[in-house]
């Protein structure tokens, strides 16, 4: 069983290690529940959390219900997930590949074959070429982890 690692948490030397949990059930849920039903559900869960720590009378019981709060977070995170792929596939459509994370690919695909005519010909010219696009491809594949790293602070920055 993998246990995540909570040293992010404040005071997380005093509280236990927690292994991964199926999301569904740590918000008490069915599989197969919808991404409404997820939604009421987490925000059940986490108005009472919230009046919880509230009314924790030491710091050790805030900082156990913080952490619980994040279970709540990670879990609601990985349900919506689950059915929102579920969803897409039902429904034939899947999340569209982002634009940068399409041309990475395409660019890299791109300067493997020029690279493969470049060693069976010896043209040198051609070598220049696989440079720039696998310049290109990393550049465009930085430029996707930046987005996803921009939406996931979004996202964080929202709950908060």
């Amino acid at each position: 069983m993998r246990v995540r690692d909570r040293r992010w948490c404040k005071g997380a030397d005093s509280l236990p290690r927690v292994p991964d949990l199926d999301p569904f059930l740590v918000l008490g849920l069915a599989q197969g529940s919808t991404l409404e039903q997820v939604e009421t559900a987490y925000r059940a869960r986490m108005a009472l959390a919230v009046e919880a720590r509230a009314a924790a009378a030491s710091e050790p019981d805030r900082d156990r219900i913080q952490h619980q709060q994040q279970l709540l977070t990670d879990a609601y995170e990985l349900a919506a997930a689950r059915v929102r792929g579920e969803e897409g596939r039902r429904a034939g459509t899947g999340l569209p590949a982002p634009p940068a994370l399409v041309l990475s690919i395409a660019l890299g695909v791109i300067g493997v074959a020029i690279l493969a005519v470049a060693v069976s010909t010896g043209e040198h010219g051609l070598y220049t070429a696989v440079v720039l696009l696998g310049a290109f491809s990393l550049l465009s594949a930085l430029y996707w982890r930046h987005q996803l790293v921009m939406g996931w602070a979004a996202r964080r920055h929202k709950e908060d």
